[in-house]
């Protein structure tokens, strides 16, 4: 009696498990199987590394980090957004900076990446990168 009694239970279970699920996939459906476009992330370091590769068109990507060593330390992050294929807008900041004692508010700097060459077999791809500084700190605090 008790056995059959766990089995009824267990299969109960199952049964409102399955359900759960059932109506979890209708009112929640997977994103992926109504996607038309793949994105693909294009990921750089912000002041470390950077791609030839541009971000897609019509995409804002975002990227931030931290920068720490003895007496320097920086949070620098970069805006990047797809205007066509081969161009991208570029926005980088360091919001936060501070050496030998002293902090502030680091340089913003606008600019963008255009690919004139894309990879093909051997052939790399190549982009030519500008950006353009703003200083923001002011010159006394010696931060950016």
């Amino acid at each position: 009696m008790q056995c059959r009694l766990q089995c009824s239970l267990g299969a109960l279970r199952t049964h409102r498990i399955r359900r759960i699920f059932w109506i979890a996939l209708a009112l929640f459906p997977c994103p992926l199987a109504f996607a038309q476009d793949d994105l693909t992330a294009v990921p750089n370091r912000p002041t470390v590394s950077t791609t030839a590769q541009p971000v897609q068109p019509g995409v804002l990507e975002t990227e931030w980090g931290v920068d720490a060593a003895g007496s320097h330390q920086d949070i620098n992050g970069l805006f990047k957004f797809g205007v066509s294929t081969n161009f991208e807008l570029r926005f980088a900041n360091n919001p936060f900076t501070a050496d030998s004692g002293t902090h502030g508010v680091g340089d913003t700097a606008l600019g963008f990446k255009y690919r004139f060459l894309q990879d093909s077999g051997y052939q790399p791809s190549m982009a030519f990168i500008y950006m353009a500084k703003l200083p923001m700190s002011l010159a006394h605090d010696m931060s950016g």
